[in-house]
């Protein structure tokens, strides 16, 4: 482990708890916000780190999953794992722009940006995960959405496989993560009209650990194999993801 890795301790943890109350109060009042399966967190020996693996639903979903925890949880901070460790990540010059210039906020809330291109060698990996393996190892919760866009999964989608080599390289527990948006049009996205008519209704869906021999092949992992093998591991996740809150 890198020990020049640095981030911010203090204010993710001062933050998120400060304003859990008045979040989940109107998270209850404007959403309807229910929690399914946190039994399932509270299983996660304190020795690991976790990792909450998501679909991307709008956002907003980097508040509702640490709002589904409970208060003073030592789950708490959640750290959120945001595209764009490049200068430019966004084709849309003004997104380009508040990244940028607002990536210092950003990190009090305890979110970090990494480039989620597929890398070809382990330390490719390692070098741009280093902030989060480094959160993982230290026990913290870190939130990654392997597909990223913020759409439901479809089959041309190739999630990234970032996941996948932290999965295989760091001691941690992943839970399979699905936000639910009743009332939310796909192809209009949320909109704050509807938020204030109570329009949405929130599910968050809580599976159980995903162990490592549920996701990985069984094949020894090399530099040769690594992008197919990510990528099998990845679509697991995924998988897992999707079945969550089937039958509601």
């Amino acid at each position: 482990m890198n020990n020049k890795v640095k981030y911010c301790k203090f204010w993710p943890l001062f933050l998120q708890h400060l304003i859990w109350i008045p979040t989940r109060i109107a998270l209850k009042f404007f959403f309807d916000f229910k929690v399914i399966g946190l039994e399932n967190v509270k299983k996660v020996p304190k020795k690991y780190g976790i990792i909450f693996a998501s679909n991307h639903a709008s956002g907003l979903d980097p508040v509702f999953i640490p709002s589904a925890l409970p208060f003073l949880s030592r789950f708490l901070p959640t750290y959120n794992m945001t595209r764009g460790e490049g200068k430019f990540s966004y084709k849309n010059k003004l997104m380009n722009f508040l990244l940028v210039t607002l990536r210092p906020i950003f990190k009090l809330w305890g979110a970090y940006p990494v480039s989620f291109l597929v890398h070809k060698t382990f330390a490719g990996y390692k070098n741009i995960l280093r902030t989060h393996i480094k959160m993982l190892h230290e026990r913290k919760s870190v939130i990654i959405f392997p597909v990223g866009a913020i759409k439901e999964r479809r089959i041309q989608e190739r999630p990234g496989t970032g996941i996948s080599f932290i999965a295989h390289t760091v001691q941690c527990k992943i839970i399979p993560t699905r936000i639910w948006i009743y009332g939310l049009d796909k192809n209009e996205g949320m909109t704050l009209k509807k938020i204030l008519l109570r329009k949405y209704k929130v599910r968050v869906f809580l599976g159980e650990i995903l162990e490592s021999e549920n996701i990985f092949s069984g094949d020894e992992i090399t530099e040769k194999n690594m992008t197919d093998e990510y990528l099998y591991t990845a679509n697991q996740i995924v998988d897992a993801i999707a079945k969550l809150g089937d039958s509601n």
